[in-house]
């Protein structure tokens, strides 16, 4: 097996360094003559939460709405679902979407789903945000601000990638309305969490901290719960999705007072105030104290998210904070 080394690229990036001729920080200008001479989907990366509203602004006063009943049927619904005083509601209607870290994820997921759709949304507002797990690419991408963001070289590189999109368009289109972050070399740290170690590949005369913890706790919760039962779980993934402290916790606690766990059948009730003791009985045992009513309250109203809207949902939660 040989590895070759190669230096191709499926997208060729044209980069403007239009920043070098911006005066007095001045962009606003730039970025209308981009967007206003460009029919292609566009990505704008605007680097903190203020910068997004300042973009924002920007589109709702400068853009006429456009003709789309698919973006206008969209924009309704965000106004009844979320409010309509929302500038989200507005900027649809011209084509625009945002996205962030503090967004409903389904809500990115709706709008990544509209920009990449023919006549959906023509631009995305972002943060970093877009370069974090989102697949997604645009003809056009615009780095509008890295003021205070936390955007380095690495960051810098994976968003101007997202320019351009094999067998549609070659040649992605890259304006720099603000000087990149400095190219430095970056040091990948890759650590595994101890809960994903396979502990059938670990040798018994290991010197590694977390493989030992590794072989520890199996072996003390496999003489705890019985080898079928043990198997059974880990068959399940059980452990590789629980922290291993809150297993020991709760298998403890079980064994010690097993007959105040005799309500966990209540916790497939479709009625929230039957799971009330244990949902105060779990998050004691996981260190919730301050806050464990609240966090109880939130569960149970969760729970109903299939059956109400969000406005529904903060209001029954502003009737239980006032209760």
């Amino acid at each position: 097996m040989k590895i070759k080394r190669i230096d191709f690229n499926t997208v060729f990036l044209n980069i403007h360094d239009i920043y070098k001729t911006i005066q007095n920080n001045d962009k606003k200008p730039e970025l209308l003559k981009i967007l206003n001479n460009t029919e292609d989907k566009t990505l704008i990366y605007a680097g903190t939460f203020p910068q997004i509203a300042a973009l924002s602004k920007i589109v709702i006063d400068d853009f006429p709405d456009l003709d789309s009943g698919l973006l206008n049927n969209f924009s309704q619904w965000v106004a009844t679902n979320y409010s309509q005083d929302w500038e989200l509601v507005n900027l649809i209607k011209k084509g625009t979407g945002i996205h962030n870290g503090r967004l409903h994820r389904s809500l990115s997921q709706i709008q990544i789903k509209l920009f990449d759709k023919d006549g959906g949304l023509k631009n995305i507002i972002s943060t970093s945000s877009i370069i974090e797990g989102v697949n997604t690419s645009a003809k056009n991408v615009i780095f509008w601000n890295k003021a205070y963001s936390k955007l380095n070289y690495f960051g810098y590189k994976n968003l101007i990638g997202r320019g351009g999109r094999m067998f549609k368009h070659f040649i992605g289109e890259i304006y720099l309305l603000e000087k990149p972050p400095i190219d430095e070399e970056i040091q990948l740290s890759l650590e595994m969490p101890k809960e994903l170690i396979d502990e059938g590949n670990i040798p018994h005369d290991t010197n590694d901290v977390k493989q030992r913890e590794a072989i520890d706790f199996h072996s003390e919760i496999r003489d705890k719960l019985g080898f079928n039962s043990y198997n059974k779980l880990k068959s399940q993934g059980f452990f590789e999705d629980n922290k291993w402290s809150v297993v020991k916790l709760l298998i403890d606690d079980m064994q010690q007072d097993q007959n105040s766990w005799n309500g966990l059948i209540y916790l497939n009730n479709k009625d929230p105030e039957k799971w009330t003791n244990l949902l105060h009985k779990i998050k004691g045992l996981c260190g919730v104290d301050g806050h464990q009513t609240k966090l109880v309250n939130f569960t149970k109203l969760a729970s109903q998210s299939w059956n109400k809207t969000i406005p529904e949902l903060l209001s029954d939660e502003m009737n239980i904070e006032n209760f």
